[in-house]
């Protein structure tokens, strides 16, 4: 895996054409999150998408506008 605090664009004449960057170093690292197991970012981008999706199930859940005419 990439260690996303280090990740730069590889860029040719017209776009990005990938990534680049070190290693993870991972329990050497000082963004390591032991009880995750993966990176803080990565921790971070887990737990946003969890909120993400439990905001749209609601959202869904949601009663619509349209229900309550007759």
């Amino acid at each position: 895996m990439k260690c996303p605090l280090t990740l730069t664009g590889v860029r040719d004449r017209e776009d990005i054409t990938g990534w680049a960057g070190d290693d993870c170093l991972e329990e050497e690292c000082a963004w390591w999150c032991e009880p995750m197991g993966c990176c803080e970012v990565e921790a971070l981008r887990r737990t946003l998408k969890h909120v993400a999706e439990e905001l749209a199930y609601m959202v869904e859940k949601m009663p619509h506008a349209d229900q309550f005419t007759k």
